[in-house]
């Protein structure tokens, strides 16, 4: 899978972080306005650091939606998706709040005024991202469950010269309720092994 994307996908899955980070910031420099009378050059001036994070992190998410926003749309009008037959399908309802516990509530704590803190948060964030691309753990997105995605626990079975493959343990990210639909074939595109993307039909 095109390296980009999952850079893309991993960054978008921190929504909520980057959300907290420029808000955080805006309130600052707010304050900042507020005590300089509404003087934009001294409250830049006083604020560096906190106008190159906001903008930064809107330019960041900004490349990282159009990313996948293209990919989704090349996906939608590919026609060579594999299919495969939905054996059985759960929806994983506690990941993303796992994930929201887990990685990025921790990251909250940081200072994102303090020079020292904004550097130990790209640390850390950098290493995070390394391990999440490695390791393909990218299927759990906020900005996809704000695009109505949800992650399904799913069995797969492909017919592949004919011989049938069964994959066990799937992760699949879909706009379509994949609820209660056990023996339907669905197009997927795959991630990984075991981690795919389909889309609800027109």
């Amino acid at each position: 899978m095109d390296k980009r994307f999952k850079v893309s996908m991993f960054v978008t899955s921190m929504l909520p972080l980057w959300i907290t980070i420029f808000l955080t910031e805006i309130w600052t420099i707010g304050l900042s306005l507020k005590e300089n009378k509404f003087h934009i050059i001294s409250s830049i001036t006083q604020n560096k650091l906190e106008f190159i994070v906001c903008i930064s992190v809107l330019l960041v998410f900004l490349l990282a939606t159009m990313q996948i926003e293209t990919f989704i749309s090349d996906k939608k009008q590919s026609e060579n998706l594999p299919t495969y037959t939905i054996k059985h399908v759960v929806r994983a309802n506690s990941l993303t709040s796992e994930y929201l516990l887990s990685y990025i509530l921790p990251l909250m704590a940081f200072d994102f005024s303090s020079l020292k803190d904004m550097i130990i948060f790209l640390i850390y964030i950098i290493i995070l991202g390394w391990l999440c691309i490695s390791n393909n753990n990218i299927y759990i997105n906020f900005y996809l469950e704000l695009r109505k995605f949800h992650i399904y626990d799913c069995v797969l079975e492909k017919n592949m010269l004919g011989q049938t493959m069964l994959y066990e343990n799937c992760k699949i990210l879909s706009n379509d309720n994949l609820t209660g639909r056990t023996g339907h074939l669905i197009n997927c595109y795959s991630f990984d092994t075991y981690d795919y993307i389909t889309f609800k039909q027109a």
